[in-house]
């Protein structure tokens, strides 16, 4: 059934982008009407995703920790190595993506590539920075409801931790119907999640629709390379996070491609790497038989803190606006950009990110770029936005593997094991 999805879902992305070029051309109108029913259609697939997502997390989480209570060491070893791994990964694929890129800036057909666009007018103002203490109400916030509508997987895990610390405290007959209840509640969510895969060939042809509307397509030369680029090194990081599962984790590329495949079409279609949970956390436990302790604790704080593709993007533009610009970036520079944007990285909220929020134009302008430069090349996150969450939702699946095999939880995946 996987592979026939994916076959359906390939097919339906290549017909909607033929069927959104071609109406484009005959009837504008026509278009325009099936790319807002299109949106539609995206939007309630995404949402209904993200509705999952809470309460399959937290009850995944809660049945790990009751099902199998890890030691206090284990605890501890896991709570020092996630944090480092997640830095570890990002920091390293935001280097390989800066050596790669003057690597490719050094030859000779990029050489004489430079530019000389016109003003687009004042940049916008930045909105005033968070109070400095702001970060403990997304730690822990004054009402749970809210931060479930919101997202914040941060606050959910830590309560759904202490839940199931202080059910340990009642009887023993007390502690199985919490076990009892929440082991239901995972798996009819895991059920909603099959059900909801099934439209993924729908989705994908509603997404080209949208990908052949004239928006999408409205970007000349430069910004044509740039957006070729970046969706080149997305790609490109896509395969380095494949090779370092495969190689920490002792599986094939074959095995691991499969397994993420189902998360990856959820990732492509829906642009929003937290829709892609359930389906990482399935695929852990059933395919590549990763520990549930250890799956459940990783993949939602990836989903909630670790983004792959700033490490990726965000440089891409930086030194291709530098380079077709002349503006020379010393190590120092490059430094200071990257600790920057680390924490920036981490408060990214994993859903579509159609449109730039700016976050980071004043970090651009006090490096050199001017501000109309910057904003000519944010439209191309409309297009690349896919991809992003493609590496991002493959990053959660790495960073899996890497503190799966770094605590030595549980046995390590075995290629002939069923």
């Amino acid at each position: 059934m996987k592979r026939s999805v994916t076959i359906l879902s390939l097919g339906g992305l290549i017909l909607g982008i033929l069927l959104g070029a071609a109406l484009q051309q005959l009837d504008p109108a026509a278009g325009a009407r099936a790319i807002s029913i299109a949106d539609g259609l995206i939007r309630a697939w995404t949402n209904a995703l993200r509705l999952v997502v809470p309460f399959l997390v937290c009850s995944q989480l809660y049945v790990a920790l009751a099902g199998r209570r890890p030691s206090a060491a284990g605890a501890v070893g896991l709570g020092l190595v996630v944090p480092v791994v997640f830095v570890v990964l990002w920091t390293v694929m935001a280097l390989v993506t800066i050596a790669a890129l003057f690597g490719l800036f050094s030859l000779p057909i990029f050489q004489g590539f430079s530019v000389d666009l016109p003003t687009l007018g004042p940049a916008p103002v930045a909105g005033a920075p968070a109070a400095p203490v702001s970060w403990i109400d997304e730690l822990i916030p004054p009402n749970l409801v809210a931060a479930a509508a919101g997202n914040n997987l941060l606050a959910l895990m830590l309560f759904t931790v202490v839940l199931a610390f202080a059910a340990q405290r009642l009887p023993l007959e007390r502690q199985r119907v919490f076990e009892l209840g929440l082991t239901a509640l995972r798996d009819a969510m895991l059920v909603i999640v099959e059900w909801l895969v099934r439209p993924a060939p729908l989705m994908l042809l509603a997404f080209g629709l949208r990908f052949a509307s004239p928006a999408g397509l409205r970007l000349g030369g430069v910004v044509l390379s740039y957006a070729a680029l970046r969706i080149a090194m997305l790609l490109a990081g896509i395969a380095l996070l494949y090779v370092v599962s495969s190689v920490a984790g002792r599986l094939s590329l074959a095995r691991f491609a499969r397994a993420l495949a189902p998360a990856q079409l959820t990732a492509f279609a829906s642009r929003s790497s937290l829709a892609t949970v359930p389906a990482l956390l399935a695929a852990a436990d059933r395919e590549l038989r990763l520990p549930a302790v250890t799956s459940s604790v990783v993949i939602p704080l990836a989903g909630a803190t670790l983004k792959v593709s700033r490490a990726v993007s965000e440089p891409v533009q930086l030194l291709f606006l530098a380079h077709v610009l002349g503006i020379e970036l010393g190590a120092q520079q490059l430094a200071v950009f990257l600790l920057i944007l680390l924490p920036m990285a981490i408060t990214t909220p994993g859903m579509p990110r159609p449109v730039s929020t700016l976050r980071l134009l004043p970090v651009y302008v006090s490096l050199g770029i001017p501000a109309p430069y910057y904003m000519l090349t944010e439209p191309v996150t409309a297009i690349s936005d896919p991809f992003d969450t493609m590496i991002n939702t493959t990053g959660y699946m790495t960073t899996n593997v890497l503190v799966s095999r770094l605590t030595g939880s549980g046995e390590p995946p075995n290629e002939n094991r069923e």
